[in-house]
């Protein structure tokens, strides 16, 4: 295929109407499985631990503040969530640690103590997210963001 008729293709695409936002759901408790679990490179060149989760159905149970986010999220709604790895200062750390400690307490309740242990063992567990709305900052727009991993029961 030429450059010419691949040209062609995206001259044909109107992104006048388009908009760039992500829907932002309702705020509340969902369970979600670990669909992928990796280490990746920050844009900053620092590390990081990125979960890709999928909404396994829709548990929302008491939205906090239904003013600030729309329906709930849908099954099959994927969600990420991103731990900074190498942080500098110490409440930085600390917040690596509990959120480290919460994905393992919430998709492994069965192993509390030890390290946090290979990542593969974490693909296809469940657990429950409490979900939240991140206001819009620093070029970001408004967002769901994982507040806290609970063990499914």
């Amino acid at each position: 295929m030429s450059n010419e008729t691949s040209n062609d293709i995206l001259d044909s695409f109107d992104l006048t109407d388009v908009s760039t936002d992500f829907p932002v759901y309702a705020p509340g408790t969902y369970a979600v499985r670990i669909e992928a679990i990796e280490r990746k490179l920050t844009k900053k060149g620092g590390e990081q631990l990125v979960l890709k989760l999928s909404i396994e159905q829709d548990v929302v149970t008491h939205p906090t503040e239904t003013s600030k986010g729309g329906v709930s999220l849908p099954a099959g709604q994927v969600l990420y969530h991103r731990i900074n790895l190498y942080p500098k200062g110490h409440e930085y750390v600390e917040f690596m640690l509990k959120g480290l400690k919460q994905i393992k307490e919430g998709f492994h309740p069965e192993v509390t103590t030890g390290p946090f242990g290979n990542l593969d063992s974490y693909l296809g567990a469940v657990a429950l997210a409490r979900v939240d709305v991140e206001e819009a900052k620093d070029n970001f727009p408004t967002s769901n963001r994982v507040k806290k991993f609970i063990a499914a029961k």
